[in-house]
């Protein structure tokens, strides 16, 4: 059974509000939801705010 009426109209803040997971959301529309962990790189330098 599909998860979206075919009838109705979604914006893309509304699938938040419909509850379904990530993952149930994105086979709606043909897709694989994949979530991995990886740890980006650090910046050990100083950063400087400028006015302008």
């Amino acid at each position: 059974m599909p998860l979206l009426d075919p009838n109705q109209n979604y914006t893309f803040s509304r699938y938040f509000y419909l509850g379904f997971e990530a993952s149930e959301l994105a086979q709606e529309f043909g897709y694989t939801l994949t979530r991995k962990t990886f740890k980006l790189p650090q910046f050990s330098g100083e950063l400087v705010a400028y006015k302008s």
